[in-house]
């Protein structure tokens, strides 16, 4: 079990238990059904968020998108993409990071007009994958 499934099903039986001790039966009863749908639906998001930082590719395409979303929120397309080309530089040797970063440069690109610089980021995915594949 991981731990913070734990940590949730615990905390979900400590609240059941309060909630019980402290409300009248039919009170309980009532709300029995909507608190467990509620905790059960808890334990799954927590599952997701530990299955999520388990694997690398996810964490690391929510990060990017995360960077992204901070961006567009300042209205700055320049300075996410200088960020993302740093973070290519920093992490050039992993084509999972390259591919990610590379298709939210595309999306950026595509976004502010740049179709020239989409295309371009379009074509080094596939000539850096094909490279690794040995399909050149």
């Amino acid at each position: 079990m991981k731990p913070l499934a734990a940590t949730a099903r615990g905390f979900a039986a400590a609240t059941l238990l309060l909630t019980s001790a402290l409300a009248t039966p039919a009170a309980f009863a009532q709300d029995e059904e909507r608190f467990i749908g509620l905790m059960s639906s808890y334990i799954s998001l927590a599952n997701a968020v530990v299955d999520t930082a388990e694997r690398p590719e996810t964490a690391i395409y929510l990060a990017i998108e995360g960077i992204f979303e901070v961006y567009e929120q300042r209205r700055d397309a320049p300075a996410a993409v200088k960020h993302l080309e740093r973070l290519l530089d920093a992490h050039g040797d992993n084509q999972t990071v390259r591919n990610l970063i590379r298709f939210k440069l595309r999306d950026i690109y595509k976004e502010t007009g740049r179709q020239e610089e989409a295309l371009a980021q379009l074509d080094l995915i596939v000539a850096e994958n094909a490279a690794v594949t040995g399909d050149r």
